[in-house]
């Protein structure tokens, strides 16, 4: 997983295998931190960075969800194996989903201490998903080969496809104008 923002707009890589979170400066390319073990990071896959500096993290195969500080503390909540996109509404929510070793939508307590809530159990392959400036959540099902508009506020949660046809979607991001 790849996230570009934060207070300063660095790139933050997650390396599954590789056991870190490596912290690159775009303006000149230097690696300025590489964040695995030693601050509670096992194996990372997608990530998402509050404007704070709190970076959160999916850890796909040990099915953790990671939570560190600017200040150096560091939280991991298990949520269930598969865990791979995170990301963070405007009002502060944050969700994870399955994707790929299991099903299912999240919302987590942005703190990791209360239990996470599963908002729609038969999702399949979910992938990286994102909020779009309307404020639903977007996303690919990876093996269905479309992508889907969430409104995660209504009770339960509506599913609507919003594009199809692609071979194998992994992603989705907005550009600075809105545009999927």
């Amino acid at each position: 997983g790849l996230f570009v923002g934060g207070p300063k707009g660095y790139i933050y890589q997650g390396g599954v295998f590789a056991d870190e979170i490596a912290v690159v400066d775009p303006h000149n390319g230097k690696v300025v931190d590489r964040i695995g073990p030693e601050r509670g990071v096992h194996g990372p896959d997608d990530i998402y960075v509050t404007k704070d500096g709190t970076i959160y993290w999916t850890e796909i195969f040990g099915g953790n969800v990671g939570r560190l500080t600017p200040d150096g503390h560091w939280r991991v909540q298990h949520v269930a194996l598969g865990v791979n996109p995170i990301t963070m509404n405007a009002q502060g929510c944050l969700f994870t989903a399955l994707d790929f070793l299991g099903n299912g939508l999240y919302e987590l307590d942005p703190e990791l201490i209360k239990p996470p809530k599963l908002l729609i159990p038969d999702i399949d392959t979910l992938n990286g998903f994102g909020f779009g400036p309307d404020g639903f959540l977007y996303g690919p099902l990876f093996f269905q080969h479309k992508v889907v508009k969430i409104n995660i506020d209504a009770t339960p949660p509506t599913v609507e496809t919003v594009a199809e046809g692609f071979r194998v979607p992994s992603g989705v991001e907005f550009d600075s104008k809105g545009r999927m």
